[in-house]
């Protein structure tokens, strides 16, 4: 609740310390005005202490409310000759000098927290011109008396004293708020920089991953164009595998395998599987493997036929090698393949009569 009566709407820090020192000030006075009515109000003759008391808290309240809506300049002045004038009552009115002189000192000590620098001498003037209109007074006087004059001269000493420090302590607080200011505003100019900066990098970034998402993109587009190519060789592969190693039925019981170009070690496989797999499926007799269309024949290539005729045989399926070439033939025999009892024909007719 502290916190919310000493809120000053204002960004200055200087306006807020003001204000803050105003209201808790305001909230002093208003204190000391209560208790001060509590002690008069059994007093005979309380009604113009009560009146006076009652006009000071009006302005006190004055002074809070225009410090609550930021008019801290015109609030501190609304305080500070409040303060003058309940000093000036006494002297003037009732013509007390031993202690009104000395509540002169007060508005002197508020201004140097609540005023700008220059405006406490205003303060001090003011209170040294009444000072002044107290001496000429008692010297003009009748019954004028050296004590007066005595307490007059200090008073205006002490108040002279007081304004001095006072206007130095504004102005060492309005420096140092200065200072703060200042360096405030230099972090604000700092942190916005920095705002922008990180701005920035953060537009670089969004466009340096907006690149690479795109480069990552293309590559992954150029991945999967290259594996789609990867499937559709893997597909020609084996379809040029099973053309090339075509396994044809040509009776009931009889399969024939026509073989053409030269054969490697992978198509080699290829034609064992190939075979073993079309005797299993149409249970055939013979498998008549067609040599007619291969010019070359090496070490490999003739174990491999002889281990698909063994394995034809296994299953039992007789095989028939067909168009065995001269050159083929010779280099068999050259080779020193033991072909055992493997059969053989020169054409597809002689081996189906056989």
């Amino acid at each position: 609740m502290i916190d919310r009566l000493l809120t000053i709407p204002t960004n200055d820090i200087d306006l807020q310390r003001r204000g803050r020192t105003i209201l808790s000030v305001a909230l002093v006075l208003l204190g000391l005005v209560i208790l001060a009515s509590v002690a008069v109000i059994f007093r005979p003759d309380a009604t113009p202490s009560l009146l006076g008391l009652l006009s000071a808290a009006v302005v006190i309240a004055a002074s809070m409310a225009l410090a609550h809506r930021g008019q801290v300049g015109l609030a501190a002045w609304v305080l500070v000759i409040m303060i003058i004038g309940a000093a000036m009552v006494p002297i003037l009115i009732r013509r007390e000098v031993t202690s009104s002189l000395l509540y002169l000192t007060l508005p002197v000590v508020v201004a140097g927290v609540v005023l700008r620098p220059w405006q406490v001498w205003l303060v001090l003037a003011t209170g040294l011109l009444v000072v002044a209109y107290k001496a000429l007074g008692n010297a003009a006087g009748p019954q004028s008396q050296p004590e007066p004059w005595v307490l007059l001269a200090n008073s205006g000493m002490v108040m002279a004293t007081l304004g001095v420090i006072s206007f130095l302590s504004a102005k060492i607080v309005v420096h140092a708020f200065a200072e703060v200011s200042a360096s405030r505003r230099a972090a604000d100019a700092a942190a916005h920089q920095l705002e922008e900066l990180n701005h920035s990098l953060e537009g670089r970034v969004a466009a340096q991953t907006s690149e690479l998402r795109a480069a990552f993109e293309e590559v992954q587009a150029q991945a999967n164009e290259k594996q789609a190519l990867l499937d559709e060789l893997t597909a020609q592969r084996a379809v040029i595998r099973e053309m090339s190693v075509p396994v044809l039925p040509v009776s009931a019981d009889t399969l024939v395998m026509p073989l053409v170009g030269d054969i490697d070690g992978e198509r080699m496989v290829a034609i064992q599987s190939d075979a073993l797999a079309a005797i299993e499926r149409s249970h055939a007799h013979t498998l008549l493997i067609d040599l007619t269309g291969v010019a070359v024949v090496d070490t490999y290539v003739a174990q491999g036929l002889l281990r698909t005729v063994q394995a034809a045989s296994l299953l039992g399926t007789r095989s028939v090698l067909i168009g065995i070439r001269p050159e083929v033939a010779q280099a068999i025999v050259g080779l020193g393949i033991d072909v055992g009892d493997v059969r053989t024909a020169a054409n597809l007719a002689s081996a189906l009569s056989l």
